[in-house]
């Protein structure tokens, strides 16, 4: 089977050095954007204490007005502040206590830095508490009723939007999930800007606005930059930070990170730190269909990627940068993409299909052994799809090893079957040769008989 797929591998290679990266398609509006989230603000915990007593959050945002930087800062406006505390209802009549409406330390800081350009603030939930169940993906709004989030949403946009005296209309879900009720609540509540994952994409409209999460790592954000000069215009790349991120030692690595990214930025003549509210408003529906676009064909990658590590021939694919690219980018690579993950399902299934046909001539005499395999594979089949419905369900893609498992199953499964049916008919046909043969040799017999007796 390795050797199978690495003899797969070389011509698939060989295919991809056909296609180069349609980068370089329209340089003349060479504008690019970073944008940065810091997600979780909220009094949850202490702020962290560095240097000396310096508080993350104020050096953080120092950071970004020293280097002419903006900071997406995603707030919760009613976090759970204790795990045993009672969920709020945002369907009673009651709009509960909110650390926005009172005086301390975070609001402060956050309406210092809100007023004087430096951080655009987003919602980041309304309690940032976890609802689905044990084996879903973690999340506060997907699953959720309409009518639920809807209240909440408006709830909580109505609460930091007063008290910074300034409308919020840039959502943050918590721990980047969202579904087709929250885009149609975001829709209703007039927001513009939605930023979740690459993981899946639910919404087919075209007035709300989507740049997902690119990395989480702005050490590998800077490295992406320097690597790839020839973009084309308006190229997005949205870096997500948390407060744990700047915890430790590994904290002041990270911080440092952060701090090369946006001065290699502030000195770019291409690269701007922006807000998403900054972002240009192009044609309807572009952000939209772009980031319906970039999820196609980032799970392509991710599929075709995890079937090769599968298959030990790791290093023979690689991932290209995650950009928010144009349109034209996706139009022309994810065809290719795409088709490299048919090409290897479709090898698969034929492998699949020749161990059948070998595992059969081992048991030629018994038919049915054969229709046992048959059955036994069937139900393996229908075992791997369900599984695959179910990680759908629960909010997760669903691996390229496990792609590779159905066609090859597949392949196995429909060999058994069409050679069990062959033998059958065969067996069939020979027996009903068997009738006709003697009925032939009946005349001669009787004839015989009679010129006997005669």
């Amino acid at each position: 089977m390795k050797l199978g797929l690495s003899i797969l591998s070389i011509t698939i290679i060989g295919w991809a050095t056909l296609i180069t990266p349609a980068y370089a398609q329209d340089q003349s509006q060479n504008h690019h954007f970073l944008i940065v989230r810091y997600d979780d603000y909220s009094p949850r915990i202490p702020m962290h204490q560095i240097d000396a007593g310096e508080e993350l959050e104020t050096r953080l945002f120092e950071l970004f007005r020293r280097h002419r930087a903006r900071l997406v800062v995603g707030v919760i406006p009613f976090p759970v502040m204790d795990p045993e505390q009672q969920e709020l209802d945002p369907l009673s009549d009651n709009t509960p206590p909110s650390w926005l409406s009172q005086p301390n330390e975070w609001i402060t800081l956050l309406r210092e830095y809100v007023h004087n350009g430096t951080v655009d603030p987003a919602l980041h939930g309304y309690e940032h508490r976890r609802h689905p169940p044990t084996g879903y993906r973690h999340g506060e709004y997907r699953l959720q009723p309409y009518a639920w989030q809807l209240a909440s949403l408006r709830q909580a946009q109505q609460m930091l939007s007063s008290s910074l005296d300034s409308r919020v209309d840039v959502f943050v879900p918590p721990w980047n999930a969202w579904d087709a009720n929250t885009a149609r609540a975001l829709e209703e509540l007039e927001f513009t800007w939605l930023s979740p994952d690459l993981n899946h994409a639910e919404y087919s409209g075209d007035q709300l606005n989507i740049a997902p999460q690119c990395t989480a790592d702005p050490a590998q954000a800077l490295q992406w930059i320097q690597k790839n000069q020839d973009l084309p215009g308006d190229v997005a790349l949205v870096l997500v930070t948390h407060p744990f991120d700047f915890a430790g030692e590994q904290g002041e690595t990270y911080f440092k990170q952060l701090e090369k990214l946006l001065v290699y930025v502030e000195t770019s003549n291409n690269w701007q730190s922006v807000g998403f509210n900054d972002l240009p408003m192009l044609q309807a529906s572009s952000w939209a269909q772009r980031f319906r676009e970039a999820v196609t064909w980032d799970r392509a990658q991710v599929i075709l990627h995890d079937m090769f590590d599968t298959a030990g021939v790791t290093g023979l694919i690689q991932r290209q940068p995650v950009f928010l690219m144009p349109q034209s980018f996706y139009d022309s690579q994810t065809w290719y993409w795409q088709g490299m993950i048919y090409v290897v399902l479709f090898f698969t299934a034929c492998v699949g299909g020749a161990i059948a046909w070998i595992t059969s001539r081992w048991v030629r005499s018994h038919n049915h052994l054969l229709m046992v395999a048959a059955i036994v594979t069937t139900g393996l089949l229908v075992y791997l799809i369900l599984g695959a419905v179910q990680i759908v369900g629960t909010g997760y893609p669903v691996r390229g090893i496990r792609w590779q498992a159905i066609a090859g199953c597949a392949g196995v499964m429909a060999a058994f079957w069409i050679i069990w049916s062959s033998r059958q008919a065969t067996a069939s046909a020979s027996t009903t040769r068997q009738p006709d043969q003697n009925d032939q040799n009946q005349p001669t017999i009787d004839s015989t008989r009679s010129v006997q007796s005669t």
